[in-house]
């Protein structure tokens, strides 16, 4: 069970920095209506002057503490919030933060206006809660329409370009080039045709080269960083970077399939499977398109 959540947590999850505006003024207006309408929690009972008012401000605060946390903090912190590294354990994380920071603001907001005391941790416990009882609802929506638009978006894409790859297994230029790989002591290396390449796939502080020799899958491990190896390759070559731990070979692809993350990729010889990340498509679909135009 223990590591059934553990696999479940470090699953990658979609992070999408895009439109992240319009989802805070969107929720913060769900939180403002539904505050005004039906005044749950005990508002009913409150007998204030500007009444409506006072209650509208707690969607104002909901927005301020949205834009700095899914817009701002994204923006500055950009290698934190890298869609590479972001996992559904990390987002539920992230969630949980949002919603403790609408229970901080708000409470500080009634103690703006009602002076119940800075310090009381029951009433803000008691805001926090209510924060989660509002907030969870469309944020948990605005996630789950968001994760499943991409998937929609990735799946019908991956079919469009299965059939391009398809059209040009027999049309794909090989590139005889001979590559060679070397590792950090200069001591281990390897040649091979560019053409025999499938993916490179980084393992930490090593690089498992996955290739074909007389049609038979062969992997050579060598200690160096992707980077190094993006470093050796030749100006011309086909070879791409598709995500922070993958350099593919396009023309090596049988078969494209889509998730919320992206593209996942099968090859000739081998069951496993590198991946395209959501910032390496646009490059991706260009390749692919180019080759079924040749």
């Amino acid at each position: 069970m223990k590591n059934i959540v553990k696999n479940f947590l470090t699953i990658p999850y979609p992070i999408n920095t895009q439109n992240n505006g319009k989802i805070a003024l969107i929720t913060a207006l769900f939180i403002s209506f539904f505050i005004l309408f039906f005044e749950p929690f005990g508002l009913v009972n409150l007998n204030i002057a500007h009444k409506k008012l006072v209650l509208a401000g707690y969607g104002l605060v909901s927005l301020i503490v949205l834009l700095i946390n899914i817009v701002f903090l994204p923006h500055y912190f950009k290698n934190i919030f890298s869609e590479n590294k972001w996992t559904i354990g990390k987002q539920i994380m992230f969630l949980l933060w949002i919603l403790f920071c609408i229970g901080l603001g708000n409470y500080l907001y009634s103690n703006y206006i009602f002076q119940f005391g800075l310090f009381n941790l029951n009433i803000l416990a008691s805001f926090e809660l209510f924060s989660i009882g509002i907030g969870i609802i469309p944020i948990s929506i605005i996630l789950l329409w968001k994760k499943n638009t991409l998937l929609k978006e990735h799946l019908k894409s991956a079919q469009e370009l299965n059939l391009k790859v398809l059209n040009t297994i027999d049309k794909g230029v090989d590139k005889y080039t001979l590559l060679k790989f070397t590792s950090y002591n200069q001591k281990e290396y390897i040649e091979i045709p560019e053409s025999n390449i499938l993916f490179i796939e980084s393992q930490g502080n090593y690089c498992l080269i996955y290739y074909l020799d007389k049609d038979k899958l062969k992997k050579k491990t060598l200690r160096t960083t992707l980077k190094s190896i993006l470093n050796q390759l030749p100006e011309n070559s086909g070879l791409m970077k598709s995500h922070r731990a993958f350099i593919i070979n396009p023309e090596q692809i049988n078969q494209i399939r889509g998730n919320a993350q992206g593209y996942r990729l099968s090859f000739n010889g081998t069951s496993k499977e590198a991946i395209v990340a959501r910032s390496y498509i646009k490059e991706f679909k260009a390749i692919i398109n180019k080759k079924n135009k040749t």
